[in-house]
């Protein structure tokens, strides 16, 4: 496993991640004071929630990629964090951040109620 790829690829996640993050934070906040009539405030206000959505969800990822960062530093990149097992390359490939084999990732998402592609 091409442990130094995977590193190069979450870094460069994590970077694109802190820009999308700040920009749609930023975006939300540049919305305040400017002068329009009652529409254009629930414009404002559905474009503003839409970018604090995006945050979030970027934020959600941005935690899920540093943890990857973390396991590659202590040595447990790769291994399924319910049972040790090693990841399959092509979850990690599309997943690099990925903390769980597909089966205990599909186990997990099913016991939360959420149904995921299948890589």
């Amino acid at each position: 496993m091409d442990i130094e790829r995977y590193k190069q690829r979450l870094i460069a996640e994590e970077q694109g991640l802190e820009m999308r993050i700040s920009r749609a934070v930023n975006n939300a906040r540049g919305s305040d004071g400017e002068p329009g009539d009652t529409a254009d405030d629930g414009a404002t206000d559905e474009r503003r929630d839409e970018q604090l959505k995006e945050a979030d969800a970027n934020s959600v990822r941005l935690v899920e990629v540093r943890g990857a960062l973390s396991r590659i530093e202590n040595g447990t990149f790769g291994a399924c964090m319910a049972d040790g097992a090693p990841i399959e390359t092509a979850r990690l490939d599309a997943v690099p951040w990925a903390s769980h084999c597909l089966q205990h990732a599909e186990e997990i998402e099913t016991a939360r109620g959420i149904q995921t592609p299948t890589l």
